[in-house]
């Protein structure tokens, strides 16, 4: 906060929400101090999204501006597609 920083990120994959709450206390001890409010976010995991398996043991290799499709199929993917497996489908 001294150096500038009027807005911290508080990453809630990692920790318990213990930490979270005594930082969360800590922030807001300094913006009282300093009579200077401080922004906080709350930075909330998100979906996992991975792809399936690809044929080549290596992997593909795009090139710009290649079409590439994510779906359903779940054949082995190759340069041109991939399955993109998720609980919505």
């Amino acid at each position: 906060f001294l150096a500038g920083a009027d807005v911290f990120r508080l990453n809630f994959s990692h920790g318990s929400q213990e930490q979270k709450k005594e930082l969360l206390m800590h922030i807001r001890e300094v913006e009282e101090k300093y009579s200077h409010p401080i922004a906080v976010l709350g930075d909330l995991q998100g979906p996992k999204l991975r792809v399936g398996e690809f044929s080549n043991p290596n992997g593909e290799m795009l090139k710009r501006d290649q079409l590439f499709r994510l779906d359903l199929d779940e054949a082995q993917g190759d340069n041109t597609r991939v399955q993109l497996p998720h609980p919505e489908s």
